[in-house]
């Protein structure tokens, strides 16, 4: 029995076609999860607020509330702690009092962390 010699071209040409395949496929899976990604925060702004006839505005007020407004990423729980500004709660108040379908405000306290001066100021902007 004659034994085949192993030339250049035995390996190389087999060799060369599996690697562009390979090479294809795993262009095409990274597309396809790289458009998955771009598609996802495609979502956001496709789907617009409505707001009905009479409806009541719902506001919680929660956590400290500052001069300035702030958010910053938590790394160690993966959440966004949020500061809320006066001048977002005073803005808030004066748009749902411009907006005819807005016909009342529900605020809900929680754990407030303000002074007295920011106290007496959303209470002056709810009066």
């Amino acid at each position: 029995m004659s034994e085949k010699k192993v030339t250049f071209g035995r390996i190389f040409w087999p060799s060369l076609w599996s690697a562009l395949v390979v090479s294809i496929i795993g262009v095409l899976i990274w597309a396809l999860v790289i458009g998955s990604l771009f598609s996802g925060f495609g979502e956001f702004g496709k789907s617009s607020l409505v707001v009905k006839d009479k409806t009541i505005l719902h506001m919680e007020l929660n956590g400290k509330i500052g001069e300035v407004g702030q958010s910053s990423f938590n790394p160690s729980t993966f959440t966004l702690d949020r500061k809320l500004s006066l001048a977002e709660i005073l803005l808030g108040f004066e748009e749902a009092k411009k907006d005819d379908k807005i016909k009342g405000i529900f605020l809900e306290i929680g754990s407030l962390h303000c002074g007295l001066a920011m106290a007496k100021e959303i209470r002056d902007a709810i009066n």
